[in-house]
């Protein structure tokens, strides 16, 4: 077993909010999402030219253990294709409490041409923490459908 870094979080949430004494609320945490195209969207959206774009937020939290000092962080991509995105590395560093930690929020950007399971990889200094599956679906809207609820509960009109 590793002797640190720990990882005591990954998740992905619609949102993180970090305040000014650094302590965090993670909003609506989802392993998924569904992304609903109204009726006449083109048929060409999304495509590799037309993409939608799908953004959340995610939360990995590492502990110090015995590993105190700087560590490179990297979460990486890998979508329903088998396509890998190599993600940025982020420094992190640890302090010397093996209780001490760091937490990294990450807001993603994801542009999709169809949806699937995609996966996430946590590495530490190219050690692979974790590996979260994140699904991502895209429905269209019929035409004989009603339009859908807002998230207020008021209706979503289309005027012309």
């Amino acid at each position: 077993m590793s002797e640190g870094p720990y990882l005591t979080v990954a998740l992905f949430c619609e949102r993180v909010i970090e305040d000014k004494e650094n302590v965090l609320t993670v909003m609506r945490i989802m392993d998924s999402i569904v992304m609903h195209l109204p009726a006449g969207t083109p048929d060409d959206f999304p495509s590799d030219e037309n993409r939608i774009p799908v953004l959340f937020d995610g939360l990995v939290t590492l502990k110090t253990g015995k590993a105190p000092g700087e560590h490179i962080v990297r979460i990486d991509m890998i979508s329903p294709s088998g396509k890998r995105s190599d993600g940025e590395k982020r420094t992190v560093t640890l302090p010397p409490d093996e209780h001490g930690g760091a937490n990294l929020i990450h807001h993603h950007v994801v542009k999709v041409k169809q949806g699937g399971l995609f996966y996430f990889e946590v590495f530490v200094d190219e050690r692979l923490l974790t590996r979260l599956p994140f699904r991502i679906d895209v429905k269209r809207q019929a035409a004989t459908e009603p339009p859908l609820p807002r998230e207020d509960g008021g209706r979503v009109l289309e005027v012309d």
